[in-house]
């Protein structure tokens, strides 16, 4: 099944905004499926997106009662623990954009360029340098807010006109006590891998 996401424009989003629910209401709003069954994982993840003339507004909102999170270095293998996770293409989806990150604020980016399964190009050289994060916790009600604000031109894109259609795919990994991993998706991907291009949703500016 083919997901579309209805982006919608913001002159009143800033950085960060997460406290700030008038705000996010207006963007369209996305639970995350188990990217193999498409089932509710048992760790909800809530996904936004918004637009400015600048930047994407990313906002993800992750109920965690465990967490993984010891890398503290740029590029390092995020994957391995806990992540969220963001691609995304401007056209061609065997060329996008590697965005992750940790609870800690740890940062992962790179270029891919996607040839066929299992043979993939990681650039991790590349940086997205005006790309800005930030994670709050909510211990009390065991939720954490992740935000971006990721500039077109960081990611290397030119800015979206209204009518635009990129493609994209947001994810959360979730390694739990004992092993009991979650592994979720926007857009399923049917198997347990996410360099899955073919089944990126589409992201439409409005």
């Amino acid at each position: 099944m083919e997901i579309y996401y209805r982006c919608k424009k913001s002159d009143l989003v800033r950085f960060p905004s997460y406290t700030e629910k008038f705000i996010w209401d207006f963007a369209e709003k996305f639970f995350f499926v188990d990217t193999v069954t498409g089932n509710p994982p048992l760790q909800e993840t809530e996904f936004r997106i918004l637009y400015s003339d600048m930047a994407l507004h990313i906002l993800f909102v992750c109920r965690d009662n465990y967490r993984i999170s010891e890398y503290t270095l740029r590029d390092q293998p995020l994957y391995k623990q806990d992540v969220v996770e963001f691609f995304v293409s401007d056209g061609d989806i065997s060329r996008y954009r590697e965005f992750e990150q940790s609870p800690h604020n740890v940062l992962f980016d790179a270029e891919i360029i996607y040839h066929d399964p299992g043979h993939i190009e990681i650039n991790t050289e590349w940086n997205a340098d005006k790309w800005e994060t930030t994670v709050f916790h909510d211990e009390k009600n065991e939720i954490l807010y992740y935000e971006w604000q990721l500039p077109f031109a960081s990611a290397g894109f030119s800015a979206p006109k209204k009518g635009d259609i990129w493609r994209f795919n947001a994810y959360r990994i979730d390694r739990g006590e004992e092993g009991a991993d979650e592994f979720s998706a926007l857009s399923p991907t049917g198997k347990l891998e996410f360099h899955v291009p073919e089944r990126f949703a589409f992201l439409c500016f409005e």
